[in-house]
């Protein structure tokens, strides 16, 4: 802000209290953003933990497949699987995902179904928790 002409002391009274205004306004509009950031970014959660206590009251090779959809509910993926010496399986996927913070925790149910009986014939679970580190 240019000045011409002598100042005065009102001048430099109302050239203060600008100055003073704009820097709590910066302040507070920086720890607002930092805030709003921080807010945003340290929660995640994707689909919705296994219910593998369900899996208790499914008996492989005899619970149909209606059974486990029954049980566990509707997979978030499906596909198949082929292996020497057995028979093709349809595969049903059982997935979720949480981030807090630098925490990370994912768990992972395959459900296998004889594709030919439509019959529950095993699963297998994963649950991993990892700690993400930035390296300098």
């Amino acid at each position: 802000m240019a000045i011409c002409g002598r100042p005065t002391a009102r001048r430099f009274v109302r050239i203060e209290a600008a100055r003073g205004a704009v820097a709590r306004a910066g302040l507070r509009g920086v720890v607002g953003v930092a805030l709003l950031l921080g807010g945003c970014a340290t929660t995640y959660h994707g689909g919705s933990p296994p219910p593998i206590d369900q899996l208790a009251g499914l008996t492989i090779g005899v619970s149909p497949a209606f059974a486990v959809t029954t049980a566990l509910g509707a997979p978030r993926g499906r596909g198949a699987v082929t292996m020497t010496e057995a028979p093709a399986q349809d595969l049903w996927v059982y997935q979720a995902q949480e981030v807090q913070g630098s925490a990370s925790h994912r768990s992972l149910l395959m459900v296998f179904v004889d594709r030919q009986s439509g019959v529950f014939n095993g699963y297998l679970w994963f649950r991993s928790g990892a700690l993400m580190a930035r390296k300098n």
